[in-house]
């Protein structure tokens, strides 16, 4: 998907922004690829809403989210803190790969796995809380109002995903 190119963006920005947290370069940019992912795959995904309704919440919590932080740009220079997590999109886009050219029983699949699993967990279901814990009363944080109850929501739902990452990799790893 086209969000697997969002993490090199967020590499970008982080870096600038480790130095110097008012330059926001891009980051409307970064705003703007991530919703329009969130709507195509949303729409491309129709024909599943009613077995999938997890990712349906994902979908419109991230609409929400992220139409609520593109209009208010004093809260885009914490933007890359969280688009961070896109970086075990990259595996999840590599497994899919791999598993539509009927290599899901390859080393290189298990390896992937195993990468997205550990991504995963380092940046949705520890880094993305450690986050909000950090940012909750942050001027800048606290200006998206509500919106930002989304993340916790979205946090919840990275637990009940990664539980079922691993139940997924346990089953590729012991060969069922």
């Amino acid at each position: 998907p086209p969000r697997s190119t969002l993490f090199p963006y967020t590499t970008l920005f982080r870096s600038k922004l480790s130095t110097d947290w008012t330059d926001v370069l891009g980051c409307k940019r970064l705003l703007a690829s991530v919703m329009g992912y969130f709507i195509h795959d949303f729409i491309a995904l129709r024909s599943t809403w009613s077995q999938d309704i997890p990712t349906v919440i994902h979908h419109v919590l991230g609409i929400a989210l992220v139409g609520g932080v593109f209009r208010i740009e004093r809260c885009h220079k914490l933007v890359p803190r969280f688009a961070s997590i896109e970086m075990s999109t990259m595996f999840l886009s590599s497994m899919w790969l791999l598993k539509g050219l009927g290599l899901s029983n390859t080393t290189t699949y298990k390896l992937t796995l195993v990468g997205f699993a550990l991504s995963f967990f380092a940046t949705r279901v520890v880094g993305m809380p450690m986050s909000i814990y950090q940012l909750w009363n942050h001027p800048d944080f606290a200006v998206i109002g509500k919106v930002r109850g989304t993340l916790v929501v979205l946090s919840a739902l990275n637990m009940f995903w990664f539980y079922k990452i691993v139940l997924m990799a346990k089953r590729a790893l012991s060969g069922k």
